[in-house]
């Protein structure tokens, strides 16, 4: 296609690739050429009169509002499941929020027939993929410019859209041949497929075009930065004729995203502008600290870049290129470390958190300012503490080089929020062994909060520092109750902040796994004062099930089954230790070494035996009971003080059977 392009040497007239991006959903008022059947013939709300497409969510059709005299475009949410429902509609008014002449409106949210809808705008044209090979070089940056500005308007409302990809943009050819584009589906578009649709769960976008930290599920990094790395990613497919990254399958193009850089856009085409080139690499910087602050300043340099003047952005230093292809590294080794620990391989994990550590050294011999590698060394650090904790030692030296490490990536990078809550989150872990060992955890945990206040600040879009203060309530809450106090009010602390963290990330396991055990320890209380812990252990019980939607964990359903068994426990004992059981053993089914977890399941077995009628089936569930709780003590010697009186009653009942 021709396109008239600002090059280093002056302006010309070039060809420059296509976009290839897999068709999707026609929300346009273009309708396919094709018979049919109306879903709801005899529905007064609107007149559907023609089908548009089908997209990931379901399909769409034109239809006539007869109070208002306009077509709009219906799309039918295609899945039944009561919580996708809720999500979409609840996702669906946050966009409706958005008003700005790049953003496709949404008139209505509602329910027809047990299907959800929504009622949006009808555009007069079509998607970005379709029109990209028409446009010249200009016309596509200008659509990218309006893009940001719509983005920017989404972000000014706190909705982040998470999936800006070609097919999510309309373009209207206006008179005068003028171009106006749209950006559809902010949040909306969720459903696993092909490399060019939307994940679920912690992995929310589309694989192609999703910033790193999307794919890494870390809720304290999303932002409205990976909306910045969106317009990039489909500013490079523009410019490019491809994706930033396509790998065969989606987890090969997922471990691209994290792992490897995209192909330098004049490495492809000589002929592509320096500063384009300059401001596409910018937004796909893997740190979101070095990419555009908001959607707004990416906007002002595509708009100084279509008038000639300089940009803002420049382009990397070579030490700064070296350094981040070792950061890479040290990643890829601390993400393959983590990966092990989650699986029990402690040795392993060990070893590769002490290869990232040696890499992150050398690599801050090249560059001695620079944060992202004093942020990375610090994160690693915290990894290494948490690991050996959860083994029972408290690693003071860990704790202290881990301080300096966040206090070094502070001094390079002033204002940065991520420093802050990394220390917070040191303190708070070691308040947490201090509770659970006996020792008083105030001072740590008050340092931990004043970290995580501080990090609220800096960046309040963040979810992590919320997620760290809804931590941080729920310890104190244990051990006021632990000195005979009502720890209800520090408990409602920990239920807001984890609220909060959800409300800025839906999406975050941790925060739902916060606020269910929050208001089960206030269940707890509750029961144990005599008090109605229904309402608290109904909310446990959801936001628990909340968890376990985003990301399977076997905290999450151990939890949930002892949130359920109490829930039953007062109509059909058998039906909820049933219910207690299952969960644990899902539970075991993700993590099959975890203490703790042995620990759940051995006091659930313990009680399961207490309750048997039967002398065989009490003692089969005292022996395994005294297997499970052995198994935590093996694992954990910590537990030692906790499983020996329970062995000893499961042992005692054993001896009943046989005498």
């Amino acid at each position: 296609m021709t396109v008239q392009d600002h090059d280093p040497d002056g302006n010309r007239s070039e060809e420059i690739g296509t976009s290839r991006e897999e068709p999707t959903e026609a929300a346009v008022g273009e309708p396919l050429t094709r018979v049919f059947e109306n879903p709801f013939p005899d529905w007064d709300r609107y007149t559907i009169v023609d089908y548009l497409g089908e997209g990931a969510m379901g399909l769409v059709y034109r239809a006539l509002d007869p109070s208002l005299r306009r077509h709009v475009a219906i799309k039918f949410i295609a899945s039944e499941d009561p919580d996708q429902k809720k999500r979409f509609q609840r996702e669906a008014r946050a966009h409706a929020q958005i008003e700005h002449d790049h953003v496709c409106r949404v008139y209505e949210v509602g329910e027809v027939g047990g299907r959800a809808y929504i009622a949006m705008q009808l555009i007069d044209g079509r998607s970005l993929q379709d029109v990209a090979s028409d446009l010249t070089l200009e016309q596509r940056v200008v659509v990218m410019e309006q893009v940001a500005e719509a983005v920017q308007a989404a972000h000014s409302m706190g909705v982040i859209h998470r999936d800006i990809k070609p097919g999510n943009i309309m373009v209207e050819n206006r008179d005068g041949g003028g171009l106006h584009a749209y950006v559809l589906d902010f949040g909306i578009a969720r459903e696993v497929g092909s490399p060019g649709m939307t994940l679920t769960g912690t992995v929310v976008g589309t694989p192609a075009y999703m910033a790193p930290e999307q794919v890494q599920g870390d809720p304290g990094l999303i932002d409205r930065r990976v909306d910045v790395y969106g317009i990039g990613a489909t500013l490079y497919d523009l410019i490019a004729g491809e994706a930033p990254f396509s790998g065969s399958t989606r987890i090969e193009t997922l471990v691209q995203v994290v792992s490897d850089q995209p192909r330098p856009l004049r490495e492809l085409d000589g002929r592509v502008p320096v500063d384009l080139e300059t401001i596409v690499s910018t937004c796909l910087e893997k740190d979101p600290q070095r990419r555009y602050a908001s959607a707004r300043a990416l906007a002002e340099d595509l708009q100084n870049y279509l008038d000639g003047e300089p940009i803002a952005a420049r382009p990397a230093s070579r030490v700064y290129r070296v350094g981040k292809f070792m950061r890479l590294e040290a990643e890829i080794l601390v993400s393959r470390g983590k990966d092990r620990e989650e699986h029990g391989e402690i040795e392993a994990a060990r070893a590769d958190y002490l290869a990232a550590g040696e890499v992150y050294s050398r690599a801050l011999e090249v560059g001695r300012s620079d944060a992202d590698l004093y942020r990375g060394e610090a994160t690693l650090l915290v990894r290494l503490f948490n690991l050996e904790q959860e083994n029972g030692t408290l690693r003071e030296d860990l704790f202290a080089e881990a301080l300096e490490t966040a206090d070094a990536a502070d001094i390079a990078r002033p204002g940065d929020p991520r420093p802050a809550n990394l220390r917070s989150k040191l303190y708070w872990m070691r308040g947490d062994f201090e509770l659970h060992h006996g020792r008083d955890p105030t001072a740590s945990l008050q340092e931990a909060a004043r970290l995580a206040e501080k990090a609220a600040e800096l960046g309040p879009e963040n979810a992590q520092a919320p997620i760290n203060l809804g931590m941080i309530y729920r310890l104190q809450g244990s051990y006021a109750r632990r000195q005979g106090k009502d720890p209800r009010p520090l408990l409602g602390s920990a239920i807001a902040a984890s609220e909060r963290a959800i409300t800025i990330d839906p999406d975050s396991a941790v925060a739902w796994l916060n606020l269910g055990t929050a208001e089960y320890l206030a269940a707890e209380y509750e029961l144990a004062s005599g008090l109605d812990p229904m309402r608290s252990l109904e909310k446990a019980a959801e936001a628990y099930g909340e968890s376990i939607r985003v990301r399977q964990t076997f905290a999450a359903h151990s939890n949930s089954g002892l949130v359920h068994w109490q829930l039953d426990r007062e109509g059909d004992p058998t039906k909820a230790l049933a219910t207690g059981l299952l969960a644990a053993d899902r539970g075991l089914a993700i993590d099959a070494t975890d203490a703790e977890f042995f620990l759940i399941k051995g006091r659930l077995l313990l009680i399961k035996a207490r309750a048997a009628g039967e002398r065989a089936s009490r003692r089969e569930a005292a022996d395994r009971a005294v297997q499970a709780l052995e198994t935590a003590e093996s694992f954990n010697p910590l537990y030692e003080k906790t499983c020996k009186p329970l062995i000893a009653e499961a042992r005692g009942l054993q001896d009943q059977m046989v005498g």
